[in-house]
């Protein structure tokens, strides 16, 4: 995309944000959905040499952790996992997850996948994924993406963060959504996780523990890894 199209492009989504805070609210769903999406998409534009679409994208990455703060938080829903205070691995409960997950997991099993630097490229870039990260810093993500704009409207077909969790005993570092993107060449691999998970509820430290492992494992400099904080 040349420097004209971007700036473009920049301008029609900054148009279309004013449009829906207008109508919904500056901290709506439909605003946070319209301003992942812009992270997302033009994330493999993320740095260049465009000052202003940088400046763009910066701002509203901490548009978003801003506003992640002030979305509601559903109140009474029971916590089954613990942080074991050794290892600040988070466990989920053995007893809740084989009455409430066990019996539905072949429903999901054949779709849980290991992301990995030799399997990155077997499944949909640019779109994002669940995942968990076990204790040696492996993922497993659900093949199914989706975009915020789908996740926020249906998430029925997609699992519980407990039931991948399953692949490593329910001993997790982080779990959340993950996206990534690469060139045609299969080069400048990017990735943006959060720590968007009910089930376990990774803080930053859990969230920043699973960066490095991220960047590590897939030889990567950490200024190629964004990370959007959902914990309180």
């Amino acid at each position: 995309m040349e420097n004209k199209e971007l700036l473009s492009t920049v301008s029609e989504y900054r148009s279309l944000v004013h449009q829906y805070q207008e109508k919904y609210g500056a901290h709506s769903l439909i605003v946070h959905a319209l301003k992942l999406t812009f992270l997302s998409e033009n994330f493999k534009y993320y740095p260049n040499q465009l000052e202003e679409f940088n400046e763009e994208f910066l701002d509203d990455l901490l548009s978003v952790r801003k506003l992640i703060k002030r979305m509601p938080a559903p109140h009474g829903n029971w916590e089954p996992m613990v942080v074991d205070s050794h290892t600040n691995l988070i466990h989920f409960d053995d007893d809740y997850y084989n009455r409430a997950y066990l019996p539905i997991l072949s429903k999901y099993k054949d779709n849980v996948l290991r992301l990995a630097p030799q399997t990155l490229y077997d499944y949909e870039p640019f779109k994002w994924y669940l995942y968990v990260m076990g204790p040696q810093g492996d993922i497993v993500i659900f093949n199914q993406g989706f975009t915020p704009l789908e996740a926020f409207k249906n998430r029925d077909t997609l699992p519980k963060h407990a039931l991948l969790a399953e692949c490593f005993d329910l001993n997790v570092i982080c779990a959340g959504e993950i996206f990534w993107t690469f060139d045609s060449r299969r080069n400048n691999v990017k990735f943006i996780i959060n720590n968007k998970s009910g089930h376990f509820k990774p803080d930053y430290d859990h969230l920043h523990w699973c960066s490095e492992l991220l960047c590590e494992n897939f030889k990567i400099n950490n200024d190629r890894v964004i990370q959007i904080d959902y914990s309180s």
